[in-house]
């Protein structure tokens, strides 16, 4: 006898093969994340959804890279450092996949200050942080400067080209260019250390038999990086060749600490900008007003003690391998030139004095180098 089924009894049948089937995880057809491709900066989080056909099937979350991108049971992403990673949700053996593209957070803080640790992904690490977090990060420089009066257009121009919205200030490295001393200028050759810089756009900072305005000058002059710029443009052939050995040891620096996309290369500093360093790092009176003329044309301040060891001070926390502390009785090489002959050294004796002072362009001293950074 043939059974027949009643219209009620077939749906309710249906019904139960579909509950049986749903969150089965193998019998799953499909799985869609909500997110094909997304990018975090690092410290950002993102939850991502997952579907299945059936629904209801129990997804399985993970992460090709925990170091770039984690993931936890519910979905949820979280940027951990610059780079790439897969995450995945997986459900009866069938998965999809959300490409994850970490940056680095380059939101500078709206206030930045002198002593503030420059990092190596572009970020800014508070003075004031503890010891062990300054230890634990890649610190590249000491923020020395942020008086946006004194950032040249020429440094500006450079970052707004690069996409940073707004020039912040001046890093210093944190340790010199070179294990020796460098000189300014010199022809291998012929041993001539005689060039014009100001064919190519340089100023002199001198007015002879007047130490006042040679200073004024000197204090004013703000375009290290312009100047590098000018020599490796006009000069390409003598620079490359090793001519301008203080220049190239600044501009080498940046194969051993490269710079982040918010920063200039890293560059020579001028004679204002090295006066900076002392006056942010030491907080000292350092203008004419202390000043004492030497030579006509050459000037020294007298009496002011623990300079050096005020800018050491500024890196103490910063560990010890990424660090040279800056020469005390050390001679500085900048790039504000006097003549065709001589530039304008800093001389900083940490128990007595600062002297700045033009040298033949064949001396040899210390290169310290510095950067201009932005806000992203």
């Amino acid at each position: 006898m043939k059974k027949y089924f009643s219209f009620p009894a077939a749906i309710a049948a249906a019904c139960l093969m579909v509950l049986s089937c749903e969150g089965n995880g193998s019998d799953v057809v499909s799985v869609t994340i909500s997110e094909s491709d997304i990018q975090l900066k690092t410290g950002d989080s993102l939850r991502l959804e997952a579907q299945t056909i059936p629904s209801g099937a129990a997804v399985s979350w993970s992460s090709s890279d925990s170091e770039v991108a984690t993931v936890d049971a519910t979905g949820l992403v979280k940027a951990v450092s610059e780079g790439s990673a897969t995450v995945i949700a997986e459900a009866g053996g069938v998965r999809d996949s959300c490409n994850v593209t970490v940056q680095p957070d380059r939101t500078l803080p709206s206030r930045i200050v002198p002593g503030d640790f420059f990092l190596a992904d572009g970020s800014i690490l508070s003075k004031d942080a503890d010891a062990e977090t300054v230890r634990n990060a890649d610190v590249i420089g000491i923020v020395f400067c942020v008086d946006l009066r004194k950032i040249p257009e020429y440094d500006a121009g450079y970052l707004s080209d690069n996409g940073v919205i707004m020039a912040r200030g001046f890093v210093m490295a944190l340790k010199e260019a070179s294990e020796t001393s460098q000189m300014w200028y010199k022809d291998p050759y012929t041993g001539a250390y005689l060039r014009d810089e100001t064919e190519i756009g340089f100023t002199d900072a001198l007015v002879e038999g007047d130490s006042y305005g040679t200073f004024e000058l000197s204090d004013a002059d703000f375009s290290g990086f312009e100047k590098t710029c000018l020599v490796k443009e006009f000069r390409t052939d003598a620079y490359n060749a090793g001519y301008y050995p203080a220049m190239l040891a600044a501009d080498e620096y940046n194969d051993y600490v490269p710079v982040p996309e918010n920063a200039t290369p890293w560059y020579l500093p001028s004679c204002g900008q090295f006066f900076e360093i002392i006056r942010n790092f030491a907080d000292i009176r350092f203008d004419e007003s202390n000043m004492l003329p030497i030579n006509d044309d050459d000037f020294m301040w007298e009496n002011i003690t623990g300079i050096v060891e005020a800018i050491n001070a500024s890196m103490d926390k910063v560990s010890d391998n990424l660090k040279d502390p800056v020469n005390d009785t050390g001679v500085y090489w900048t790039s504000t030139t006097s003549s065709s002959t001589q530039a304008r050294y800093v001389y900083l004796d940490n128990g007595w004095s600062v002297i700045c002072m033009k040298a033949n362009k064949n001396e040899s001293y210390l290169v310290r180098p510095i950067l201009t950074f932005g806000s992203f």
